[in-house]
């Protein structure tokens, strides 16, 4: 691993490790007098390791590779009752304290060049949650095949500084991409920029 990687990888686990004893903690979990209250095997600072680290397969299957990584067994109860105790909110907060360490300071005649641009991604599966699911294709023989799931994602990247600056995610059936492209400018902070986008967002 390169030093420039070392770097990267130790300010983002100071920033998990060091999470529990800042005052915004308490407003990133849902109970803060019980969740991550004791000392256990699989803590805080695990579980947000395992979630960033984990990949596509099934979560015991993610569970063996990850105990084989770090000595430590976790049965999937564990990690599913341990991040129901996370608010999203937490994942955004370890992500702009990220940037922050990074600044972005490649510019184009003093303005950062923004792109902002939208994809769908699956999830799993479930036909109850109506503002996500596809429902399936009508078959030859009347029955309707299994459907699907699916959130958009909209993001705003700093072309110039490789990095990305933010992001919304919406139910499929809730997203809206002039409305999400308004809330990413609203929500910039830094330096003069451009933004840049394709039609779905300009109209």
């Amino acid at each position: 691993m390169s030093c420039h990687s070392q770097d990267i990888l130790f300010s983002l686990n100071s920033i998990i490790d060091s999470l529990p004893q800042r005052p915004e903690f308490n407003s990133l979990i849902y109970d803060p007098k019980k969740n991550f209250f004791r000392e256990s095997k699989f803590g805080f600072s695990n579980i947000i390791y395992f979630l960033f680290s984990a990949g596509p397969s099934a979560l015991k299957n993610e569970l063996k590779s990850y105990s084989l990584a770090t000595e430590s067994t976790v049965t999937p109860s564990v990690v599913v009752q341990s991040r129901s105790k996370i608010k999203p909110a937490l994942f955004r907060f370890i992500f702009d304290q990220f940037n922050q360490k990074y600044p972005c300071n490649n510019t184009y005649k003093g303005y950062q060049l923004i792109a902002v641009d939208g994809s769908k991604s699956n999830i799993p599966y479930n036909s109850k949650d109506r503002s996500s699911v596809h429902l399936g294709k009508s078959k030859a023989n009347g029955e309707t095949g299994k459907g699907y799931n699916q959130v958009h994602l909209s993001t705003s990247f700093d072309i110039l500084n490789n990095r990305y600056l933010d992001c919304i995610i919406k139910d499929i059936t809730l997203y809206n991409e002039i409305l999400e492209i308004n809330e990413l400018v609203e929500r910039y902070s830094g330096p003069p920029a451009i933004f840049i986008a394709d039609r779905g967002y300009e109209s």
